[in-house]
């Protein structure tokens, strides 16, 4: 077959464009050749075994099961192999406002493209499965699921002289993490948009000061990403909130800026940026996958 590609998705700017990539070739494969059945969990599966074989890159399961599933999703990996799928509904869902911004929240949601490559950047990224597990292996454990803050806090002592102090403060954004995903699922379920977006602020700075994802460690020099954050929180203030987007170093920060401040927002990232930076984002739903000629 032929086909014929076309994308918004900005090259190496951290927006999963390899794993749509993936799940958009799997889902043709699919539709002309197995009648449609493979479902999205397989060609997720698929997608992720061909970016870490071909491509080489460490990558976990998500970014393929948000492209394949779509919508806002609770996933729970405590089984890697078989993750279970919540669709969330948020509850200010409503007919009329689910495509006005942000569910109608008076927010929009939005990434700006700091114009930082992903490419080369693959050691970053393994270096933080890596050390979580080191860390998770002081507890006797295979994985950092199911340690808790208070047994960390009573050995971090012996653990950062073992795995060193970043592994140690991986880890504990690895559990802060995990339970703030779960309180946000239920925010959004209750539909309380202030408590969300406290919690993206919280995730937000657990990923700067204890994942330390932010910036390439081998340019120090160049920091796009912290720049757009401290620049996001002195034009927001109490208007929207700005976090690093994905598996971060470089590319992009994601923010969500109530619309009263959106058009100022857009036009001081873009002259920072370069024109058209600012990228505002639609939740496309599930069900629109493919169109056949009648």
């Amino acid at each position: 077959f032929n086909a014929c590609v076309s994308s918004t998705i900005p090259a190496g700017a951290g927006l999963s464009s390899s794993a749509a990539f993936e799940v958009l070739i799997g889902r043709i494969f699919n539709a002309l050749f197995n009648n449609s059945i493979v479902g999205p969990l397989d060609i997720a599966r698929i997608a992720k075994r061909a970016e870490n074989i071909y491509f080489g890159k460490p990558c976990g399961f998500m970014d393929q099961m948000a492209s394949s599933f779509e919508g806002i999703l609770g996933i729970d990996f405590e089984d890697p192999d078989n993750p279970i799928v919540e669709r969330v509904s948020p509850r200010f869902i409503t007919d009329v406002n689910g495509s006005d911004g942000f569910y109608g929240t008076g927010y929009k949601l939005c990434v700006v493209d700091t114009g930082g490559s992903h490419a080369d950047l693959t050691p970053e990224y393994a270096s933080i499965p890596q050390e979580i597990l080191k860390a998770a292996q002081f507890f006797g454990r295979t994985v950092a699921r199911g340690i808790t803050i208070s047994e960390v806090m009573e050995s971090i002592g012996p653990l950062r002289e073992k795995v060193g102090d970043r592994a140690a403060l991986r880890l504990l954004h690895f559990i802060g993490e995990d339970e703030r995903a779960v309180q946000q699922v239920k925010s959004l379920q209750a539909g309380n948009m202030d408590e969300f977006l406290r919690q993206v602020a919280q995730s937000g700075q657990s990923s700067s000061s204890l994942l330390q994802n932010c910036y390439n460690t081998h340019e120090p020099s160049e920091q796009p990403i912290p720049l757009a954050l401290a620049v996001t929180e002195m034009l927001l203030g109490s208007n929207g909130v700005g976090r690093v987007h994905g598996g971060g170093f470089a590319g992009t920060i994601q923010a969500y800026v109530h619309e009263s401040h959106f058009e100022k927002y857009r036009e001081s990232m873009d002259k920072l940026f370069g024109t058209g930076a600012v990228i505002e984002l639609v939740i496309r739903q599930s069900g629109r996958e493919i169109i056949w000629p009648s």
